[in-house]
């Protein structure tokens, strides 16, 4: 009987455990996948303005270069060869 008592709760402290455990490793995964999540959601929000201040130095430029047009101007050495 004692044998079987010390058993049972040797299996129960184990199934303890092992929950505990498993509970961590989950969450462990949550918090990387919300880190990946929040490194994509940077790089995204990164990129979208590299693209605007690209699109706004282009137009920087394409207005310098039609001001220089009709004003006769020489435009900007960089915008020269630029039709």
């Amino acid at each position: 009987m004692g044998n079987r008592l010390h058993d049972k709760r040797l299996f129960v402290l184990e199934h303890q455990d092992t929950s505990v455990l498993d509970l961590q490793a989950k969450k462990t995964e949550y918090s990387y996948h919300d880190g990946l999540a929040d490194m994509a959601q940077r790089d995204r929000i990164s990129h979208g303005q590299r693209k605007m201040d690209q699109h706004k130095a282009i137009e920087e430029l394409a207005a310098r270069l039609r001001a220089a047009r009709r004003g006769g101007i020489e435009p900007h050495p960089a915008t020269s060869d630029v039709p």
